[in-house]
């Protein structure tokens, strides 16, 4: 088998939000890959690369395996609550992929996912910026 390919996603997501974030896995020529059987499926939110799971999600709990080359990654309001509001710097302004980290960019978060597959090697199919963004308060009535 060939490596999986590993898919940069960043994300902004809203405060409160229910987020459901379908995964399509293909390996590094572009094929779908079948993950069906796969043993495991992680996803975890941190501070920061290496950092401690701010909301961790697995299969059977928060993740759901959908078509044969897809899975579904589930995150509910309460974890999207909890988060902190980013704040962007002006001097980011078309910044590249390698200039954005947590340093630079108050309160982003690092998310990741790793599949482990049906004969026991474990790959990283996703990994991103989390930006989380407040939402405008309700009128009074």
């Amino acid at each position: 088998m060939t490596e999986l390919k590993r898919d940069i996603q960043n994300l902004v997501v809203f405060a409160g939000d229910d987020v459901r974030l379908l995964c399509t896995v293909k390996d590094d020529t572009g094929a779908l890959v079948d993950v069906s059987g796969a043993l495991e499926i992680r996803w975890a939110l941190a501070a920061s690369v290496g950092g401690t799971a701010l909301i961790e999600k697995t299969l059977g709990s928060g993740v759901s395996k959908g078509a044969p080359t897809q899975f579904y990654i589930d995150v509910d309001s309460a974890d999207t609550a909890a988060l902190t509001n980013t704040v962007y710097w002006p001097q980011l302004r078309g910044a590249t992929y390698d200039e954005i980290d947590r340093l630079s960019i108050a309160n982003s978060y690092y998310h990741e996912c790793t599949v482990t597959a049906a004969d026991g090697k474990k790959y990283t199919v996703m990994s991103g910026r989390w930006f989380s963004r407040a939402v405008i308060p309700p009128t009074s009535p």
